[in-house]
């Protein structure tokens, strides 16, 4: 998939600042940017090539340095749910249904990862605030309930990084 036959270059750079609007609306849940839920991004990130949404691959390959990718998401003059909104119709109008589906679960995937990362290690890691904001992304991407909670995509999509 060329990316640029497809999407213009401002159009890309808002898919991947979807990336770090994930990572910004979950992260806010703690009081402090958390050095596990930073890493769990890396990671992720890092591993983008294992991934079965060929756009996913595409797209995050592409981010090399978080810092920069944020910074342009807080000089985007988009909230991070209107950028998620804003995508979500990209991807519906210029992609085929399951290449936007793909993507949008991979971005959930990535927010549960992230959200997974931190927490007690006697409960559950991912507190009820951050489900709540995992569904409200889901929203914003237009994705269906089956669609969000079906698990086993979004493991699969984990297990992916975690090989």
């Amino acid at each position: 998939m060329e990316l640029s036959e497809i999407f213009t270059d401002d159009e890309i750079l808002n898919l991947r600042l979807a990336v770090s609007r994930v990572f910004n609306l979950i992260s806010e849940n703690g009081e402090k940017l958390d050095k596990k839920e930073i890493r769990a991004y890396e990671k992720f990130i890092s591993k983008a090539r294992r991934l079965e949404s060929e756009l996913a691959v595409e797209l995050f390959t592409g981010i090399d340095n978080f810092q920069v990718l944020d910074e342009k998401r807080k000089s985007s003059g988009l909230d991070d749910r209107e950028g998620l909104r804003y995508i979500s119709a990209l991807l519906d109008r210029k992609s085929e249904r399951d290449v936007a589906v793909d993507y949008k679960k991979t971005l959930l995937a990535l927010g549960y990862y992230i959200a997974n990362a931190s927490g007690s290690i006697f409960g559950d890691k991912v507190d009820d605030d951050e489900i709540t904001e995992l569904i409200l992304i889901g929203n914003d991407l237009e994705l269906s309930y089956r669609e969000m909670f079906n698990s086993n995509q979004i493991q699969r999509i984990i297990s992916m990084i975690e090989e």
